[in-house]
């Protein structure tokens, strides 16, 4: 919807505090919605702060939508976890 296309917009811009909270809107507005939590995990791990909530919305994510872009994310948030046999298997489904 347009919630998830003005948090796409201001994260393109820089402007991740508005994209973070045009994501958590847009999840409130379409709980599950795959591309808003993809992307608010993306801006999570960005911020490396927040690594439990970036792995719960990169879950949530493949779970709803198992596509390779969602994959790449989840495996990202995993190795920056310091869980690599987990980010590889991730990847090894995504690819097979």
């Amino acid at each position: 919807g347009l919630t998830l296309k003005l948090a796409m917009a201001a994260e393109t811009f820089g402007q991740r505090e508005p994209a973070r909270r045009g994501y958590e809107h847009a999840l409130r507005l379409a709980p599950g919605e795959p591309t808003a939590s993809n992307n608010l995990a993306m801006l999570l791990l960005h911020e490396g702060q927040t690594l439990d909530a970036a792995e719960s919305h990169a879950r949530a994510a493949v779970d709803a939508a198992d596509l390779p872009v969602f994959r790449d994310t989840l495996a990202r948030v995993l190795l920056a976890r310091k869980n690599p046999p987990d980010a590889l298997e991730v990847i090894a489904h995504a690819v097979s």
